[in-house]
């Protein structure tokens, strides 16, 4: 990488990072050149206090999101949420309660990964079937692989035994974090 290089990627498996690095590289136009990739499932990027979603079939306005909103996820997370709700499988329902289908906690997921640096970048994910890679990383064909939203990789099988601890299911990571962290300091 050198001064003259537009963009930069970071990749892990299911995910990527892409790094505008030179201020003439609008986000808007990296978003159109990224759907013309097929293999793309989301792209997501932060604006402002937003987060905006599109798909590589999506022409029309992206979904925003932002913490906080009106509406409230099964995890007891707050949003609030504008467009096409089916770029994430989402549905809100009465009582302002949103629920998840092929991602189970996309808004969360996203939000983190657009908040947890500082910089220009976007984050894409592949479609179920595609990696990102490079010549240095490691290939996990088969299974073994991070960074999807897919409920598939974000909820964890776990066998349990030797506590009457019950565990909520499904379990994100997450949740499985706290529940172990919460055995360890039980008495």
């Amino acid at each position: 990488m050198d001064s003259s290089d537009d963009v930069a990627l970071a990749v892990n498996s299911r995910m990527a990072y892409v790094y505008l690095l030179n201020d003439h590289v609008r986000p808007d136009e990296a978003v159109n050149q990224l759907r013309q990739e097929k293999r793309l499932d989301l792209i997501a990027w932060s604006d402002g206090n937003k987060v905006l979603v599109t798909t590589p079939e999506n022409s029309g306005t992206p979904l925003s999101f932002y913490k906080d909103g009106p509406f409230t996820d099964s995890y007891g997370q707050a949003w609030g949420i504008k467009g096409n709700q089916s770029i994430l499988d989402i549905t809100v329902g009465k009582h302002r309660t949103i629920t998840y289908g092929k991602y189970p906690d996309a808004l969360h997921q996203l939000w983190s990964a657009a908040h947890c640096q500082t910089g220009r970048y976007l984050i894409v994910t592949a479609k179920k079937g595609y990696q990102f890679g490079d010549e240095r990383a490691p290939r996990h064909d088969g299974g073994a692989q991070q960074a999807s939203l897919l409920a598939e990789d974000v909820f964890a099988p776990i066998i349990i035994n030797g506590t009457q601890q019950v565990l909520k299911e499904p379990s994100r990571f997450l949740d499985l974090k706290k529940y172990f962290v919460s055995l360890v300091e039980s008495p």
